[in-house]
């Protein structure tokens, strides 16, 4: 079975597309969504309305998505907290009311057997959504020792929008990239493919040119009403995340 792995979308429904037309090519069987789908980007309900058409496997909720949620509960104490919640707000009334619903109720991970295979899928870790696995020895110790006691021979992940195969305490774990803007240095949309055969388990990794100047301009146009956006161009241009990002945007009034 081969299984393409689609993580940090961020609601770019361009590089999104972009994406599934080059995987169209190769072969697949199923999709797999490791979160931060619709959060952090002008196209949530496209976004999300292209993902559903694919009838994925696997539908992980990640940390930005779940800023949607509850939004009457938050008290906004900064500045930065307030660009935070404008864009969320902005989010939540693009999606329908199914398409809320849906992603309130994905997993942060799930566990599952494909092709005889334990794995284990999940955004940040199978413990948090906001946790990064990273190569062994960057991991903090307690996060290590959990992936210890896993029983999954597989943990996919996504969150640090940094494509990687490695390991972390014995455990074999693969992260795709991000597909909205990346934080490796290559400003390519990037996905994997899984293709579990019957003695062993190999990824291809990829990546795919897109109009990003377009995407850019779109977003420049809106940063009056969206101020933290100009993150996005800035990944978008160099394809690692803006220095001191809250502190940038904390000054500004």
């Amino acid at each position: 079975m081969r299984i393409a792995l689609l993580s940090d979308i961020h609601a770019n429904i361009y590089a999104l597309e972009a994406v599934l037309l080059d995987a169209q090519h190769r072969s697949l069987d199923r999709y797999a969504v490791l979160g931060d789908i619709i959060y952090f980007g002008l196209y949530p309900r496209e976004t999300l309305e292209r993902l559903e058409t694919l009838d994925p496997l696997v539908f992980i909720k990640g940390n930005t998505d779940a800023n949607i949620e509850d939004l009457t509960d938050i008290v906004v104490t900064s500045t930065f907290e307030s660009y935070l919640f404008d864009v969320a707000t902005f989010t939540y009334q693009a999606l329908s009311e199914d398409q809320r619903q849906r992603i309130q109720r994905s997993p942060i991970a799930l566990e599952t057997i494909i092709e005889k295979r334990r794995m284990l899928f999940c955004h940040g870790s199978p413990y948090s959504f906001t946790d990064s696995l990273l190569p062994d020895g960057e991991c903090a110790g307690e996060l290590a020792e959990k992936i210890a006691r896993e029983r999954a021979e597989l943990i996919l992940c996504g969150h640090t929008h940094i494509p990687g195969d490695f390991v972390v305490s014995d455990h074999r774990v693969i992260n795709p990239g991000g597909i909205g803007y990346s934080f490796n240095g290559d400003t390519r949309a990037h996905y994997a493919i899984l293709d579990i055969q019957e003695k062993h388990i190999e990824v291809e990794f990829h990546q795919v040119v897109w109009d990003t100047h377009r995407y850019q301009r779109e977003l420049s146009q809106v940063l009056n009403q969206f101020p933290l956006f100009e993150s996005i161009i800035y990944a978008l241009s160099n394809g690692k995340p803006m220095n001191n990002f809250r502190k940038r945007f904390s000054r500004k009034t």
